[in-house]
């Protein structure tokens, strides 16, 4: 996750007095090329090494992160999605596309 260009895009932001960031932390199923959850109830570590890394460089230039550990957006898994695996697993009792807005 820590790439050069996030970390130019930290060293910019500090320098302009930014302590706090937000950053998106989730990718479910196959929403990326390395998610952090490949299939339901499987980890990726790698992925979690990315994301410690860039943790790591927030802190080095003062900056502090929010992680958005979810999200609704259907193109990158998304609730809606996580609903049905786990409707398909048995896991749940409701109706996963009652979630559609």
């Amino acid at each position: 996750m820590a790439t050069c260009a996030d970390l130019f895009i930290l060293q910019v932001h500090a320098s302009k007095g930014a302590t706090i960031m937000r950053a998106f932390a989730n990718s479910h199923f196959n929403s990326v090329p390395d998610p952090i959850m490949p299939s339901f109830g499987q980890y990726n570590e790698s992925a979690f090494q990315r994301l410690d890394l860039a943790l790591v460089a927030a802190a080095q230039h003062g900056i502090r992160l929010i992680l958005v550990l979810g999200n609704y957006w259907p193109f990158l898994g998304g609730t809606f999605l996580y609903c049905i695996v786990i409707s398909l697993k048995g896991r749940a009792q409701w109706n996963p596309y009652l979630l559609i807005p």
